[in-house]
């Protein structure tokens, strides 16, 4: 289909309506051209350029900058940039048939010069606009944009050509020039003396011929390809293919195993809930593999259904009729995190710069979120269970590096933290073992056994081994006892004793990777990325692989910035309540330069938390680590709370139940913590830090539920704390304690 439309916009809004007659991949090449304020100088649009851009139905095309920005994105058309010149979109979409809109946005009266759409009948496109081709003379402008709409380019050949300024009458000291920008990124020129930010150079190419040729494999995404013209280069040919993409998997009731074991009595169906079982899990795989950075894998309904089975039996157990993934079990978290409840974070990934609670993706039908029917609870346990999954990194502000990333788990670890108890390892060896041999906790044969299963032998083996590994957990808990708050010395292991046959291979990787780390680099943060993936292949768990070379990182750390990209692999840095990184770097001592503080986790016995500080004293980096007891789990903020420009650490830490209970900790000159504040008689505190008198010392008001109230007492309370320099603490200066009916 090709338009000539000709058309001048007045008006701030145009649509344009189209009919598709069967489903595919189409090209909507879109030209227009638009004036500068200069050229409107003397016309009704006195002093303001023309702006043009345009949404696809409901499909908007932001920058990738994430930046707010409605007529200055890649795809629109900017008047003082082109000058009343033309410029291309070619969107690349896929479409169903039917009947779609183009929605113009305009801003005074741009002209859309043609419209063209056409099926794509092969993944390599060799392209040229016709109606924008040879390019029009202009100073450093856009002339095409090629836009991926949730699609891959495998990858893009360019041939092109451009002149020494001598071959222009009016402009004999400009080039021509092209300009080449994928995703935001320009592509350099590396020759002598050319113009670097302009790929294809008039003053080094005298007329040649360059190609630029490059596998990108980028996948399925918005993906922005723009080619900017300086003068008026040649190109001879653009070629991209697109990435072939794995549709998702959509299982049916065939693959789902049919459990032939039918309880002791024989009068229990096992196979109950696999209707719903599998619709749900169609449902949230589709969600999930459609969104940026999806699974690797595809979650399989019958490790839902080995989950539900050890869970409540299928609902024949008496606590679980109807919440048959205990979902909603008031002893975990999960329900309360679904529901967004104070005291109970659950952030994911959304998007580069962007991270929020997980109801982001919350279909609005199923709300409010509620357990009151077995499939209910398959759909709220299936969700959570992709929470688990999923782990992100990043700041994600003011749009600097490293911006939001995510990453997969395997679903053999996802059942770990989908439990959440202090037995989960073992928990999960259980759900393992109904999944891959059908055999259930009390030694029941759920169905015959798959000949690719594990065998029972391999299985008692493992058992046999996280049995050894927490035997010495509890010989290293005790070794570290020991030690409480102390300057990190090397001949004192954390984990001394501890042995996994799972680890070594792993660990042997680790010290290979950790001779890069050693080396000047201007990036460390791939040096690591090899180990993790052999640690996510053999299921070993990593922060135990790496807590015991600390000692090593920080004696060969050159800079913070070595230790801080080299950890950001790592999940246990990332995976934390807040869903942002559990690492911090800020001048805690007041010394001029910045300390960098996280957690340490007890990860075999969960009976304490460490804050490690890694300290430049005497010019070498050291540890300084203070053990807290009964700590389960925690995260940091670094905030001046004492008004005297220097950082106090805020630690939020949880002993596995009723929230994260606020200490503070001054760090002093002789390398020790001092608490200034702790909050730990509240359940599921919520705190305002603010100066809410205006005397310039800073309080902090605390909200939860009375902590130690007896069982038929539910109160909330409100204290407000402020700072005394006198006595460099927090007292309390106002308390309201209110009854709950």
């Amino acid at each position: 289909m090709e338009f000539l439309l000709e058309k001048v916009i007045s008006e701030k809004e145009f649509k344009w309506n189209f009919e598709i007659k069967e489903d595919g991949i189409y090209g909507i090449e879109i030209t227009a051209s638009v004036k500068s304020w200069r050229q409107n100088l003397f016309s009704s649009n006195f002093f303001k350029d023309d702006d043009l851009t345009v949404k696809i139905d409901d499909s908007e095309f932001l920058k990738k900058s994430g930046k707010k920005g409605l007529f200055d994105g890649e795809i629109a058309w900017n008047g003082n940039n082109l000058k009343g010149l033309k410029k291309t979109n070619l969107f690349l979409i896929e479409l169903n048939q039917g009947n779609h809109t183009l929605t113009f946005l305009a801003d005074q009266k741009p002209k859309i010069e043609t419209i063209k759409i056409y099926k794509l009948k092969e993944e390599e496109i060799i392209y040229l606009p016709k109606d924008n081709y040879p390019i029009q003379e202009g100073n450093q402008r856009q002339w095409l944009t090629i836009i991926f709409c949730n699609l891959g380019l495998k990858f893009l050949k360019i041939k092109a050509s451009a002149k020494l300024g001598k071959g222009f009458l009016f402009f004999k000291k400009d080039d021509s020039d092209l300009k080449l920008i994928i995703n935001g990124e320009i592509q350099k020129n590396q020759e002598p003396k050319s113009h670097k930010h302009w790929y294809w150079c008039g003053r080094t190419l005298k007329g040649n011929l360059k190609i630029f040729e490059k596998e990108l494999n980028l996948k399925p995404d918005l993906h922005y390809l723009e080619l900017w013209a300086d003068r008026s280069p040649e190109v001879e040919e653009i070629k991209l293919k697109i990435l072939e993409t794995e549709i998702y998997p959509i299982f049916i009731l065939d693959d789902i195993q049919a459990y032939t074991y039918k309880g002791i009595l024989g009068n229990e169906n096992y196979n109950r809930f696999d209707k719903e079982i599998l619709e749900v899990v169609n449902f949230w795989n589709k969600v999930f593999f459609f969104q940026k950075y999806p699974p690797e894998k595809a979650l399989d309904p019958n490790l839902v259904k080995a989950i539900t089975y050890r869970e409540s039996r299928m609902g024949y157990e008496s606590i679980g009729e109807v919440d048959v993934m205990q979902v909603g079990d008031p002893d975990n978290p999960a329900l309360f995190s679904l529901k967004n409840i104070a005291g109970y974070p659950a952030n994911e990934f959304i998007s580069k710069n962007k991270a929020g609670h997980l109801s982001y993706n919350f279909p609005k039908e199923r709300l409010p979120v509620k357990v009151e029917s077995p499939e209910e609870s398959i759909f709220w346990g299936v969700r959570w269970l992709y929470n688990k999954a999923q782990i992100y990194y990043g700041t994600g502000e003011k749009n600097l590096d490293p911006l939001f990333v995510r990453e997969w788990k395997t679903w053999e670890q996802a059942i770990i933290d989908y439990n959440g108890s202090n037995k989960k390892y073992e928990y999960q060896k259980k759900v393992w073992k109904i999944y891959k041999d059908g055999i259930d906790p009390d030694d029941n044969i759920l169905w015959e056994k798959i000949s690719n299963g594990f065998s029972l032998i391999k299985t008692l083996g493992l058992i046999s081994l996280f049995l050894i590994i927490f035997l010495a957990g509890l010989f290293c808990g005790l070794k570290i006892g020991v030690h409480n708050q102390y300057i990190k010395n090397i001949d004192i292991p954390y984990y001394h004793g501890y042995t996994n046959e799972t680890d070594e291979p792993v660990k042997k990787l680790f010290l290979k990777n950790l001779e890069e780390y050693k080396k000047n680099k201007n990036y460390y943060g791939e040096v690591f990325r090899e180990t993790v993936k052999m640690c996510e292949k053999v299921r070993c768990y990593m922060e135990i692989v790496v807590v015991n070379y600390y000692d090593d990182l920080v004696n060969n750390m050159k800079s913070n910035k070595q230790f801080l990209e080299a950890m950001q692999v790592f999940d246990f840095i990332k995976n934390i309540p807040t869903g942002e990184r559990n690492i911090h770097e800020g001048d805690i001592d007041n010394d001029g330069e910045n300390e960098i503080i996280f957690i340490r986790r007890d990860v075999l016995n969960q009976s304490y938390i460490v804050i490690t500080i890694i300290d430049k004293i005497d010019n070498k980096f050291k540890i300084i680590e203070h053990k807290i007891i009964d700590g389960y789990d925690g995260y940091l903020k670094l905030l001046d709370v004492t008004n005297d420009l220097q950082p106090e650490i805020l630690l939020f830490m949880s002993q596995g139940r009723g929230g994260y209970p606020l200490y503070i900790y001054q760090y002093l000159e002789d390398k020790k913590l001092r608490q200034i504040f702790d909050s730990e008689f509240s359940l599921f505190p919520k705190y305002t830090f603010s100066d809410i008198d205006n005397d310039g010392l800073m309080e902090i008001k605390m909200q939860g539920e009375l902590k130690d109230a007896v069982k038929d007492y539910h109160a909330q309370i409100e204290i407000i704390y402020e700072y005394n320099q006198k006595e460099n603490d927090f007292v309390k200066i106002k308390g309201i304690k209110k009854k709950l009916e």
